[in-house]
């Protein structure tokens, strides 16, 4: 149980995607390899794995140094093998923020959090997309 809880899955993939030099280590069969696992541990507990993908503030700021045509293709394969394996996704960004009039509206002044507005928002996405699949 240890292994599923949320710091400790993203202390693994740590290194993933370093910002600053737009280098990709995607390790895709590993990612495979854990969601695999996961999904199968879900599913016999009776739940449905669910995987919210949350964009950072930087994709909305005109300031962004990096560039994000690499952070969507790897979305794209990870969009990819979350299909493959019928788990549900829940996009952040195609749900709520691309269709806000300024996203960046919807961050707190550290710009590492969503402030109120942006946590109710996700908030009702989830609520709505995972209401009655118990």
């Amino acid at each position: 149980m240890k292994f599923i809880r949320l710091h400790r899955t993203k202390n693994r993939l740590k290194g993933i995607y370093n910002i600053t030099t737009n280098n990709i280590n995607l390790p895709y069969k590993e990612f495979n390899f854990i969601i695999n696992d996961l999904n199968d541990i879900v599913i016999a507990s009776g739940g449905k794995f669910y995987l919210i993908l949350l964009p950072s503030y930087e994709r909305y700021s005109n300031n962004h140094k990096f560039n994000f045509y690499n952070l969507d293709i790897i979305k794209k394969k990870i969009i990819f093998i979350l299909k493959k394996q019928n788990i549900e996704i829940i996009d952040i960004h195609e749900d709520i923020f691309k269709k806000f009039h300024d996203p960046t509206l919807l961050f707190n002044f550290s710009k590492n959090h969503y402030n109120e507005k942006g946590y109710e928002l996700i908030a009702k996405e989830i609520y709505k997309k995972t209401k009655g699949s118990r």
